[in-house]
């Protein structure tokens, strides 16, 4: 379980799953996530320069790519942990029907040989 850890931002220390599971996003929380960047995007597309005070147009596409590259960092990061979460599935799904295979062929060979055997793979 993640245990907060005392400083002057609030920090979790996590377990790998921990920081995966928490890092995958709903369906509903992707869509308004995109919604937002693309918001925001639409908005830098159409920042006018103004000739008179050109650091406020500068200042304001600065801030409007911060924004984008958290919604990015975000969604990037929940398809990440969902293909992670994906291949750990897939890897312990060939792990145990490795183990299963193992299994019948070592019950196929006992049932014919009357040698002692170890016991079998357990699942």
């Amino acid at each position: 379980m993640a245990t907060q850890m005392a400083n002057d931002f609030t920090y979790f220390d996590q377990s790998p799953a921990e920081a995966r599971a928490g890092s995958i996003l709903s369906v509903d929380q992707i869509q308004s996530i995109q919604n937002k960047l693309a918001i925001a995007a639409i908005e830098k597309i159409n920042i006018e320069d103004n000739p008179l005070n050109p650091q406020i147009a500068s200042l304001r596409r600065a801030k409007l790519d911060g924004e984008i590259g958290a919604y990015r960092f975000l969604i990037i990061g929940s398809e990440e942990a969902v293909k992670a979460a994906y291949d750990e599935a897939a890897a312990t799904a060939r792990l145990d029907e490795q183990k299963r295979q193992y299994n019948n062929a070592y019950q196929v060979f006992s049932a014919g040989s009357k040698v002692s055997s170890p016991s079998t793979i357990s699942q």
